[in-house]
């Protein structure tokens, strides 16, 4: 050890970075890119169906029908007169009655479990 020389850093202004910045900016970097893709996942999400979650549910608290919202209720059994109207983002099946005009109750199937939704904000 007495007879080796010791190595310095390049400090003169210019020089290339140390390999270990570069991994620690780009990890650092790939964190923020993919906590900002989860993030804004999170709220598509969220808008949709006021869940915090990564997928929205079949079944989800706010469904979005014919232009208006709807506010989920309790496990409910859907009338023989409801007809199939669409679908949830989470793939749930939506059923109305066949009356024209703005539904005031609507309900969805998901996993073999009927939701009734109330119209939010009136008719």
């Amino acid at each position: 050890m007495h007879g080796m020389k010791r190595t310095q850093r390049d400090t003169r202004p210019g020089s290339a970075p140390r390999p270990r910045l570069w991994l620690f900016a780009t990890g650092f970097l790939l964190i923020v890119v993919v906590g900002f893709g989860v993030l804004v996942r999170l709220y598509q999400v969220h808008e949709q169906g006021w869940e915090w979650r990564l997928s929205p549910s079949a079944a989800p608290p706010k469904v979005h029908y014919n232009g208006r919202d709807y506010d989920r209720g309790g496990k409910q059994a859907s009338p023989s007169t409801a007809i199939v109207r669409g679908r949830t983002p989470g793939d749930g099946v939506i059923f109305a009655s066949r009356s024209a005009g703005t539904p005031v109750v609507i309900w969805v199937r998901a996993d073999g479990t009927t939701y009734g939704y109330g119209l939010m904000g009136g008719p």
